[in-house]
């Protein structure tokens, strides 16, 4: 019953994974288009939308918890944990030499899997 739960929980997480990234591009865009912002600060604005976006749907459907200072704090923790680890990842494949589409790749399947337990087993854990 646990292993269920966590696989419901990992499924709800990628969909919400998918309207957040979907969400930063059309914020990125809009801010590019409309002349807000440049691509460097269109992109760390939408990255703060889509992050905050990400919090809510994931608290309340993902792992059906309320709203609280203490996951937002956790939840904020841990995307930064998870953007210092694509540029790891990113800058690793690059100092191999080896083709930029691999780093997308490598990071496309470590940080959402690496996030995803971290939330599960701290970020809501206890709440």
């Amino acid at each position: 019953m646990q292993r269920r739960g966590v696989t419901g929980r990992l499924l709800r997480f990628g969909l919400t994974g998918m309207l957040a990234t979907l969400m930063h591009s059309l914020i990125a865009i809009a801010c590019v288009e409309t002349a807000l912002a440049g691509p460097a600060m269109a992109n760390g604005i939408a990255f703060i939308g889509a992050t905050l976006l990400s919090y809510v749907i994931n608290t309340r459907w993902s792992f059906a918890r309320p709203l609280q200072g203490r996951t937002l704090a956790r939840f904020l923790l841990v995307s930064l944990i998870g953007f210092c680890t694509a540029m790891t990842v990113a800058g690793a494949v690059e100092r191999a030499a080896l083709n930029y589409l691999f780093g997308i790749a490598a990071v496309a399947m470590v940080v959402p899997l690496m996030t995803f337990f971290l939330h599960n087993f701290w970020t809501y854990k206890g709440s």
